[in-house]
């Protein structure tokens, strides 16, 4: 796994109890005193990037997954766009698609910026990728949106399911200096069960971490594919989500009450990905 490229690396941290020894002077003698205190203990996990061979695996998971739905009676996409044909294209209003149709437009102009500007300052190159992640942001929104009508279909069922085959597959962890994988087992329902008994037992670790895993799948199958980009996402989520807290707490800034724009509500493990999943 260590020669495995790297998506995205980040840090789950808990309070630990552990010994902490201390040594006093009681009448005259060293006396050593161990006591349980709370430490933040700091632990890196990462998501690798798919190889060509888990590429194609989950290709064919999806395929099975989506006859398994129809098999169980779900519908396709397509049969339910006929079924309520007022909804074909979405549930976008005109405004909203024509905003769709600019913020793909400005997507691609400023990953064409960020490539010209590779051999340029980091400032500039800073500045495009969160120029960048803002534009992405809110293309999930509104994709998030579109697709919700749509989201008890047999395709969108498979792909919440690659979803969390992603996860399952990709997601690392640090063990004695090491990156394995987090979610032990061979097959997606040997891991599936790893993650079920986690859940289970209310796992602190897995509590934690489950937000992270699941929003950074999210950020691939929206077509995130390095390090800086999901750097830039984490950046965008984090001011939007401080600039929602200040609105609560009636923070003034300069330009007076905080109006934060719609949250990006990060996925779970078990979130649903986007279209262009696969």
């Amino acid at each position: 796994m260590d020669t495995q490229k790297l998506l995205y690396k980040w840090q789950v941290t808990l309070e630990k109890e552990q010994d902490e020894t201390t040594t006093e002077l009681r009448d005259g003698q060293t006396v050593t005193i161990t006591r349980k205190v709370k430490k933040p203990l700091a632990v890196s996990m990462a998501l690798a990037y798919p190889t060509r061979r888990q590429l194609r695996q989950a290709e064919l998971f999806y395929g099975k997954r989506v006859n398994w739905y129809m098999a169980e009676g779900f519908l396709t996409h397509s049969i339910l766009q006929n079924k309520h044909s007022n909804l074909t294209g979405g549930v976008l209003s005109d405004k909203d698609k024509a905003r769709l149709d600019l913020l793909k437009i400005k997507e691609v102009e400023l990953q064409n910026d960020l490539v010209r500007a590779m051999n340029g300052s980091d400032e500039v190159k800073k500045k495009i990728q969160q120029e960048l992640a803002d534009v992405q942001r809110e293309l999930i929104n509104l994709y998030s949106v579109n697709e919700a009508v749509f989201s008890q279909t047999a395709e969108s069922r498979a792909k919440r399911d690659v979803n969390d085959w992603l996860a399952y597959f990709l997601t690392l962890i640090d063990e004695n200096g090491k990156l394995v994988p987090y979610f032990k087992g061979d097959t997606y329902e040997v891991k599936e069960e790893f993650m079920f008994q986690l859940e289970e037992k209310n796992d602190e670790f897995y509590s934690k971490a489950a937000e992270k895993i699941g929003t950074y799948v999210y950020y691939y199958n929206m077509g995130l594919d390095k390090p800086e980009q999901f750097a830039a996402m984490d950046e965008a989520l984090k001011k939007q989500l401080e600039a929602k807290e200040a609105k609560n707490e009636g923070v003034e800034t300069k330009e007076g009450v905080v109006t934060p724009e719609v949250a990006l509500e990060p996925a779970t493990a078990t979130g649903s990905p986007s279209e262009d999943a696969l």
